[in-house]
């Protein structure tokens, strides 16, 4: 038997605790935790080791230090007053701290072996404790000055496996030190846990366990995807995370690839934590947002000021480019501070302070209004200006002209043309071009809008296109020497003059539709006449050219010779078909006999009959019927002809 003695006379009971050192059958088995016990670790071997501990729902079993683990301690340290601990063999370090004040009534139990309800139901072994306190947040617990008598709380060294004790009186907040011991030295199991009293202590101190999101909040413009990573305090048995409030099915790992808008929750269950812990943040996905530098260009009233109220709305289109004004929203701002931070916006319409005057635009997405972008904006009040052209009011052209091409560039010396814009519209204002020239297709009222900072203006022009008259003198003919012939000019419309030239040199005092003709005989080559008749407007011409017959005088010939020298080889009568008409053509013999004879003659005989056989020369007789009563042969033509076929 070993007499264990007490270390404090006047705080401990005396008494003598009998070792049997019987074998106590070690069970070998441990039921889990089930509603009602929580199953730990065991305590901090040493101060420095301590650990925190509450009572909450489910009391602390955890497993004795002992010697049979190699791993324990088997006294406790030196240093702190142990008060009725004679020995300290095997020591197990807790902390707690009180959230409820109050009593706290306190069991330890230490047992081979505990069901899942938490009972003891092997062999008991002594225990031992003793608890020190109050001790403030902050304070070193390891402090061996205050873990002394006058910090002591309770102390028992007795030799049942059950203890109690009360802290009385406790405040919220304090802190109070726990060592139990394993006197029996055998493997076992130790039970704490609160029994009553109408305090409570901290959970936190030990279910601290806590899970973070590591990346926080995201707000990411022009990407689609971000992931998330968690670190959690403690070993982790399950995740599970959520898209506002709605499980992802599968996704149970440590790390979620976000692709959605929206808020993230991830839950975590640790093995040692008393409930499930979870971090949320929120994701966000905007586009890429840009804001394109423009200058805003006000014209000066007539006070000349240089101050004018600009309207910052109608511009938004222009600082938004290609982008969706139904997707951003544009706002503007006197600093680059102010844009960035969206405060204090400028109401539209605005009146510049200065000229020039350089303000900010902002351009924010609807859908994430962390994505944004800004743009300085020029705002210039300039002075008014009058843009001046060529281009006439009024063009008449005739139809059978080209159309006229316009040119809208301003005449101004003064001005800078790459800021001129044109716009080309008809009647029914349809914008037919951009450019500065333009040439129209049809007659009609032309418009040209001409663009520039402070000289908006426009320009009209009618255009008309005229009927031109028109005329003939008919095809090319040959006359007779010395013959009149009248050229008549046929023409469309009335009220028109008319022009007669000769070889393009004018005829003076010809202004009659008709003009006569004579041709001396001997005059040499082509002779043209043309005629110019104008409405005053348009003009139209046309020409004839006229020859001499090559016969002379125009007479019927007395004798032909054919020998092919191209010089009276036939008898030429396109004079006479030309003048009159020839319906017929009879050649005699001397004797009378008809040889030849030709319907609709011209100038087809060369001394042959009407089968085409040669006739012999001689003298021969015609007869030639005429389809018109002719001036000088009447409606027949009689005479002789000289047929010379010596020449061959």
């Amino acid at each position: 038997m070993e007499i264990k003695l007490p270390n404090s006379f006047w705080d401990c009971q005396h008494y003598f605790k009998v070792n049997l050192k019987t074998i106590v059958p070690i069970v070998s088995f441990f039921l889990l935790m089930l509603s009602s016990t929580s199953v730990f670790a065991q305590g901090g071997g040493t101060c420095a080791d301590i650990q925190p501990f509450c009572a909450g729902n489910d009391a602390l079993i955890f497993a004795n230090c002992n010697d049979q683990d190699p791993n324990c301690n088997a006294t406790a340290e030196a240093g702190p007053d142990y008060g009725c601990l004679f020995s300290q063999p095997y020591p197990a370090w807790f902390y707690l701290q009180i959230d409820q004040p109050g009593n706290l009534d306190f069991e330890i139990v230490q047992n081979t072996a505990f069901n899942s309800n938490g009972d003891p139901i092997g062999q008991g072994l002594d225990v031992d404790f003793i608890a020190w306190g109050p001790f403030q947040p902050g304070d070193d617990l390891c402090d061996y000055t205050q873990l002394q008598s006058f910090n002591e709380v309770a102390c028992s060294y007795s030799a049942q496996p059950i203890e109690n004790f009360t802290i009385p009186n406790a405040q919220t907040g304090e802190i109070y030190v726990l060592v139990i011991t394993n006197f029996n030295r055998s493997p076992g199991y130790i039970k704490l846990g609160q029994i009553g009293g109408d305090g409570s202590t901290n959970c936190d101190i030990v279910f601290d366990c806590s899970v973070t999101i590591n990346e926080g909040d995201q707000n990411l413009c022009g990407e689609d995807e971000v992931l998330l990573t968690t670190t959690i305090s403690g070993p982790v048995e399950t995740y599970e995370w959520y898209l506002n409030d709605v499980l992802i099915v599968g996704e149970t790992s440590s790390e979620y690839l976000a692709t959605e808008s929206g808020e993230y929750k991830v839950i975590a269950n640790g093995t040692e934590c008393n409930s499930p812990v979870e971090d949320i943040v929120n994701v966000s996905f905007g586009p890429i947002v840009t804001a394109e530098t423009i200058d805003i260009i006000a014209c000066d009233d007539s006070s000349n000021d240089g101050f004018e109220a600009f309207d910052l709305d109608g511009n938004s289109s222009r600082v938004l480019g290609n982008q969706d004004p139904d997707e951003f929203t544009v706002t503007y701002y006197l600093t680059q501070a102010n844009a960035d931070a969206g405060e204090a916006p400028l109401t539209s319409p605005y009146t510049n302070v200065t000229n020039p005057q350089t303000i900010y635009a902002r351009v924010e997405s609807n859908v994430s209004t962390v994505c944004y972008a800004t743009s300085e904006v020029e705002l210039k009040v300039e002075e008014t200006v009058e843009i001046t052209t060529d281009l006439p009011s009024s063009v008449d052209i005739c139809d059978v002209e080209e159309f006229p091409v316009f040119d809208a560039t301003p005449t101004n010396t003064d001005i800078d043309l790459s800021l001129v814009t044109y716009e080309w519209v008809d009647q029914d204002n349809n914008v037919l071009s951009t450019e500065a020239i333009f040439s129209p297709s049809a007659a009609g009222t032309y418009t040209v809008n001409i663009g520039y900072p402070c000289g908006d203006t426009s320009f009209t022009i009618e255009m008309m296109v005229l009927a031109s008259p028109t005329v003939d003198l008919g095809a090319d003919f040959q006359i007779c020497a010395n013959q009149t012939t009248i050229l008549t000019a046929n023409t469309d419309v009335e009220g028109v003059t008319y022009q007669w030239y000769l070889n393009s040199t004018l005829l003076e005092g010809e202004t009659n539709n008709t003009l006569e003709v004579v041709i001396e005989q001997g005059t040499m080559g082509t002779q043209t006449y043309t005629v110019l008749v104008s409405n005053d407007q348009c003009t139209a011409e046309d020409s004839v050219d006229l020859t001499l017959y090559p016969i002379t005088n125009c007479i019927i010939s007395e004798g032909i010779s054919p020998n092919g020298d191209g010089y009276n080889d036939i008898l030429d009568l396109n004079f006479l078909n030309d003048r009159t008409g020839i319906r017929k053509i009879q050649i005699f013999n001397r004797f009378g006999t008809l040889v030849y004879e030709q319907d609709n003659y011209t100038n087809q005989w060369e001394g042959q009959t009407t089968d085409g056989d040669e006739l012999p020369t001689g003298t021969y007789f015609y007869v030639i019927d005429l389809a018109g009563n002719d001036a000088v042969y009447g409606e027949q033509a009689t005479g002789w002809i000289y047929l010379n076929k010596k020449a061959n």
